[in-house]
C-alpha cells in the first residue's frame, strides 16, 4: 500500500521513510502497544512454548517477534508464582501507580514551597504594635 508523503500509515508511530513500493515504519508505534486480539495470544503463546513449541515457531505463526514471545513466556510464569524473582504483572502495575503518585505528590510540595514563599516575601515582616 501507498501512502502520499504527508500520509502517516495507521500501523506506524511518528517516523516514517516513504520508499517507491511501501512505507517503512522507522520507529515503531510506542512501546508495547499490540491489538487486544494480543491478549489472548499472549495466554495462547505461553501455553504452546509450556508444550514444547519454539518462540521462532510461533513468531511465524502469530506476528510478534520470537524475544516478545519469550518475554510474554517468561511474564506469565512470574504471573504464576514459577518466575525468576522478577515483577508480576501486579507488583509491576502498582510500582507504575506508586511512581507516577509520587511524582504528583513532589510536583505539588514544590508549587507548595514556592507559594510560601512567594506568600512570604509580600506579606514582609508585620508591623504589630507590642501593646504599649
Amino acid at each position: 500500500m501507498n501512502y502520499a508523503s504527508t500520509d502517516t500509515p495507521p500501523e506506524c508511530g511518528a517516523g516514517v521513510r516513504q520508499s517507491r513500493r511501501r512505507s517503512i515504519c522507522a520507529y515503531p508505534a510506542a512501546r508495547g502497544s499490540y491489538p487486544p486480539t494480543f491478549a489472548s495470544a499472549y495466554d495462547t503463546v505461553s501455553t504452546e512454548v509450556r508444550t514444547g513449541r519454539k518462540p521462532a515457531e510461533l513468531s511465524r505463526e502469530f506476528g510478534p517477534t520470537a524475544w516478545t514471545i519469550s518475554l510474554w513466556v517468561k511474564q506469565d510464569a512470574r504471573d504464576g508464582g514459577r518466575g525468576d524473582g522478577g515483577l508480576t504483572t501486579a507488583e509491576r502495575e502498582e510500582l507504575t501507580r506508586l511512581r507516577r503518585e509520587n511524582r504528583k505528590l513532589k510536583e505539588e510540595r514544590e508549587i507548595l514551597a514556592k507559594a510560601a514563599a512567594w506568600f512570604a516575601t509580600e506579606s514582609g515582616p508585620s508591623k504589630r504594635s507590642s501593646g504599649s
